[in-house]
């Protein structure tokens, strides 16, 4: 048996829901779930977490990995898609795979960090979910530019806090008061920064919005990194 006749042979014995899509005779994609995780998806179907993994695989091929969140806001697996690459048509693939084995039930919260392809087509198959944006990859994205631009980690501290006060702002007046405290304590690259790439999504990561949807306070994806290094370690044991 080839390496894919062997792993299709597996998902069947173990009654795996997948589906496989081909390119010009090559797998491009292929989308797997075990029927325990879909029948706690479609139990607890309000709130998914999406994140792309990688290293998992000789042919470099990106891991979606999809997970859910039970009544005591436990999270377990759901799916899993290879991706021959983070592009639309391969997005789009994916998540209606997804939509099929919830029975094309659109779930009232997704969260992802921002990888644009698929927030776009997330609202093409899920158009009536509410996508919020992971705040751990917001700010490991704010540290990568902005941290050169505090002299000390006094300064540092300062504004992590001052983020902190703005994205748990409760209503858009504190958002303003808040945002406005960073305004000040900030050089130009920062609020440069700030105000050309993060605060024009708000209504995706601040309290005040993302509230008025039940996330039960998953909004961030980081905790998808856990089951991503268990997979891994399976992958290569």
């Amino acid at each position: 048996k080839s390496p894919i006749e062997a792993l299709i042979f597996e998902m069947r014995k173990s009654e795996f829901e997948y589906n496989i899509k081909n390119e010009n005779g090559q797998i491009s994609s292929l989308f797997l779930a075990h029927p325990g995780s879909i029948q706690l998806a479609l139990s607890f179907p309000t709130t998914f977490l999406l994140d792309c993994t990688y290293k998992t695989n000789k042919f470099n091929m990106p891991l979606l990995h999809i997970v859910g969140v039970n009544n005591c806001n436990q999270t377990f697996s759901v799916a899993f898609c290879f991706l021959s690459a983070e592009k639309k048509d391969n997005y789009i693939w994916a998540l209606e795979q997804f939509s099929n084995i919830l029975n094309h039930h659109h779930p009232q919260v997704l969260v992802t960090d921002k990888e644009q392809a698929l927030i776009n087509e997330i609202d093409h198959v899920f158009p009536n979910s509410h996508h919020i944006l992971c705040r751990w990859h917001i700010f490991k994205n704010i540290q990568l530019h902005c941290r050169k631009n505090f002299k000390s980690e006094e300064d540092w501290a300062e504004f992590r806090s001052l983020w902190n006060y703005l994205v748990a702002s409760k209503s858009e007046t504190q958002y303003e008061e808040n945002f406005n405290k960073i305004y000040i304590k900030v050089d130009a690259n920062t609020s440069h920064y700030l105000i050309t790439n993060w605060l024009p999504l708000k209504y995706k990561f601040v309290s005040f919005w993302t509230d008025q949807f039940p996330h039960f306070n998953n909004f961030n994806t980081s905790q998808i990194e856990g089951l991503h290094s268990y997979i891994k370690w399976f992958i290569s044991s």
